[in-house]
């Protein structure tokens, strides 16, 4: 998982920006980050994995959208074992 530094920082983390490069430190607060916008999204899955990729703000955006439809795609392959 990808997160800005200022996103990161928004969450609790406290390193130098090149520490979000290690895959445990990158993975935690992608994961704080997630967590955070599912909640903001009261569970709506797509909207939350939208605002991830775009912000809270722009989460309806031509990007956001296919992003989280890309990603949800991907998930339910997943789910269903393809």
């Amino acid at each position: 998982m990808q997160v800005m530094y200022p996103t990161a920082v928004q969450h609790g983390f406290t390193g130098q920006p090149w520490e979000l490069f290690a895959p445990a430190v990158s993975l935690e607060f992608g994961c704080r980050v997630l967590a955070a916008d599912l909640k903001w999204a009261t569970g709506h899955t797509k909207q939350a994995v939208a605002a991830y990729n775009t912000g809270r703000g722009n989460w309806t955006s031509v990007t956001g959208a296919a992003y989280a439809s890309s990603v949800m795609a991907r998930y339910d392959r997943i789910v269903a074992g393809r």
